[in-house]
């Protein structure tokens, strides 16, 4: 079963609900920025700077497809994000950092983009926010 693009949250409220500056954040203060959500008919997401990183959220009925020039150096499947989920570590083509985890929960597509971020605290905010769909 998929969802419609109607059926999608607010992926802007759920983001913000999750409290990235949290998990991102390393138990310091770190400064949140506005939440800017986009998307289409078939697609929402939402971006956020939290400190230095952009945290990008994004929610599809079905897979957008894969991120163009990204080598990828590491893949695994963390626990607590579904049995289909994948944390993907590697390098942009514009040499900086690579850090995505995707995964799939009642219908819905989702990732979740911080690049840069530590994989350990990227999973912790993946959890939170795939409890909260």
């Amino acid at each position: 079963m998929q969802a419609s693009a109607a059926a999608l949250p607010n992926t802007c409220a759920m983001l913000k609900a999750a409290h990235p500056q949290n998990s991102l954040g390393k138990g310091l203060h770190t400064p949140v920025g506005v939440y800017k959500p986009y998307g289409s008919p078939v697609q929402v997401g939402c971006t956020v700077k939290v400190g230095t990183l952009s945290v990008s959220r994004y929610l599809a009925s079905s897979s957008g497809g894969g991120s163009g020039g990204v080598s990828i150096t590491r893949e695994t499947h963390p626990k607590g994000i579904g049995a289909g989920g994948t944390l993907s570590v590697g390098t942009l083509a514009t040499g900086g950092p690579f850090d995505e985890i995707a995964f799939h929960r009642v219908g819905i597509y989702a990732t979740l983009m911080a690049h840069g971020a530590a994989p350990s605290r990227l999973t912790l905010l993946a959890r939170q926010v795939y409890a909260k769909l």
